[in-house]
């Protein structure tokens, strides 16, 4: 994991806590900022994952074409 993925994923747990206190008490700006942290962690969780995606290796090394298949 890299350091986007882990703070998006805190984020948006922060988020749905601050949300769901917010229902609790009735206070609806803070169910909106609740939604608005828990949007940004999840959109800083998805470049996380996109940078881990670009950044992991190819599965299986890559052969040119004039090598001979090996079985």
């Amino acid at each position: 994991m890299n350091k986007n993925q882990i703070e998006g994923s805190v984020k948006k747990v922060a988020g749905k806590i601050q949300q769901k206190v917010g229902e609790a008490t009735g206070n609806t700006n803070q169910q909106v900022k609740g939604a608005e942290k828990r949007v940004e962690g999840t959109v800083q969780k998805g470049v996380g994952d996109v940078e881990q995606a670009v950044k992991a290796p190819p599965p299986f090394p890559a052969r040119s074409r004039n090598q001979p298949k090996t079985y």
